[in-house]
């Protein structure tokens, strides 16, 4: 895929060069506490006596788990890391925890980027543009949208399809990585069924990460424009400290679109340089906010 989708004449060349730069540091430090992240959460929800403390370390454990979607995707481009081994093999480990697997995704995410909102092409709104690329209408639509459940479905489907599919065409590995994370997902359920607190928290971890993730991908896209520049067709969201940590700084999502080979950790500077050509929230609570008033708003008229 193409390096730039933004306007060639916006940064000067020789800066994009230098925030394109990757290296190891900086994602294996992140990736280390991301992960202790998930094994803290995990062995609090199991060790505390109040359900209150569990219940909350639940809904953290759920956060650090959708959110390791973040270096799950930049591995899959290739700039998480230096080292093409790293990428790969974060990448297999990252998508485990959500229940996405790294060849099925990158060929979906790349046309995501050569078609971004464009009804017919781009594969995530393509199923059905009147549904997925604008908010929804309806209050059941926002419910189903932002909980998270087509992307639990669509998983759970692709889980169970690929015990069936008996295609031996083409590329092979999506299929065998599906198959491996059901079987890693089966085992945790039926030790979870068995009497396991390790496996039920991580099985209610994995469920309730999708809320997370509805509420997160819902902000990057939807309601934006369906043609025009990338900026029109993307959103960024500051947000605070610690939600920019874990999401690896892809709140910044319009300038990703812009420029997808400007690594993580380039990608704040980027967004500075930019900010007037993009349409940015001041935080995922006051987008939804502001579009809770729009649409109050707009009933009363």
């Amino acid at each position: 895929m193409d390096d730039t989708y933004a306007p060639a004449d916006l940064i000067d060349t020789e800066l994009i060069d230098a925030l394109r730069v990757r290296d190891d540091r900086h994602s294996v430090v992140r990736i280390t506490v991301h992960l202790l992240a998930v094994v803290a959460a995990t062995s609090c929800a199991v060790l505390f006596d109040s359900l209150f403390m569990r219940l909350l370390s639940i809904c953290f454990l759920a956060f650090f788990m959708a959110t390791l979607f973040a270096p799950f995707h930049e591995c899959t481009h290739g700039t998480a890391f230096a080292s093409r081994r790293l990428n790969n093999r974060f990448a297999y480990l990252c998508g485990v925890f959500f229940g996405s697997t790294w060849h099925g995704y990158r060929t979906y995410h790349f046309e995501h980027h050569a078609f971004t909102q464009e009804p017919s092409k781009d594969p995530e709104i393509s199923a059905d543009p009147t549904v997925l690329s604008p908010w929804p209408h309806s209050l059941m639509g926002w419910v189903v949208t932002l909980s998270g459940a087509r992307l639990l479905s669509t998983k759970l489907k692709l889980m169970g399809n690929a015990w069936f599919s008996r295609d031996s065409m083409g590329d092979q590995r999506p299929l065998q990585e599906t198959r491996v994370m059901s079987l890693v997902w089966l085992v945790v359920l039926v030790l979870a069924v068995t009497g396991s607190e390790v496996a039920r928290v991580l099985l209610s971890g994995f469920l309730l990460s999708h809320i997370v993730l509805g509420l997160w991908l819902s902000a990057e896209h939807s309601g934006c424009a369906e043609s025009g520049s990338i900026f029109a067709r993307t959103r960024s969201v500051r947000s605070n400290a610690f939600v920019r940590f874990f999401l690896w700084n892809m709140n910044f999502h319009s300038v990703h679109h812009g420029w997808p080979a400007v690594p993580w950790h380039g990608l704040a500077r980027l967004h500075d340089l930019v900010a007037p050509h993009v349409d940015t929230h001041r935080g995922y609570v006051c987008l939804y906010l502001d579009l809770y008033r729009q649409n109050t708003g707009a009933r009363r008229l």
